[in-house]
């Protein structure tokens, strides 16, 4: 198999994504956060695809799968119960409508790659709602909304591969866990 020339090899996206939004309050250990609300989430068995802190703010954002949302904000709630009574946490809440965009590949020491993903996404004129890249180096994933989440990974693809390379791949929930689907 021939890959193109760059980190990017692989560009892939998963539909029917909420975010769940954890706003602590401003002196909330975000470690302790984090640790509590994976923990819970865990023990529901709500699968979690993506996950960003706002230091700053003692936020966290936690993209689960769409039909999860309620219950993982119900478990979240439940576990900050005292936090919310208090008044130390601002809320928990989720939206939903969104979608999960990743670009794959050998990333360590490429400079650029961040700057090429948010290019292909800007020229859509959509808007990013989290992003994280993975620690190996070999995944950065955006959040976009699910309506024009065909629409930036093309752009995305083009970016990255090239119009005429076949990489792309759209990502489907199926019963036995995320199955591929080519364009």
């Amino acid at each position: 198999v021939r890959y193109p020339v760059g980190a990017v090899k692989v560009v892939t996206s998963m539909n029917n994504i909420a975010l769940v939004d954890v706003q602590a309050g401003s002196y909330a250990s975000v470690a302790k956060v984090g640790r509590r609300a994976m923990k819970m989430l865990d023990a529901a068995a709500i699968r979690v695809v993506l996950i960003t802190q706002a230091s700053a703010e003692h936020s966290m954002t936690i993209a689960v799968d769409e039909a999860s949302a309620d219950v993982a904000v119900s478990v979240l709630r439940q576990a900050f119960e005292l936090e919310l009574v208090r008044g130390e946490f601002l809320g928990v809440r989720n939206s939903k409508g969104f979608a999960l965009l990743t670009v794959v590949g050998p990333m360590a020491g490429v400079k650029g790659t961040l700057m090429k993903l948010t290019r292909g996404i800007s020229s859509t004129g959509a808007n990013i709602f989290a992003v994280a890249q993975g620690s190996s180096e070999r995944s950065i994933s955006v959040i976009v909304k699910r309506t024009v989440v065909k629409t930036v990974l093309r752009e995305v693809h083009d970016e990255f591969l090239g119009k005429h390379n076949l990489g792309l791949v759209h990502h489907s929930r199926t019963d036995r866990g995320p199955m591929g689907i080519g364009f």
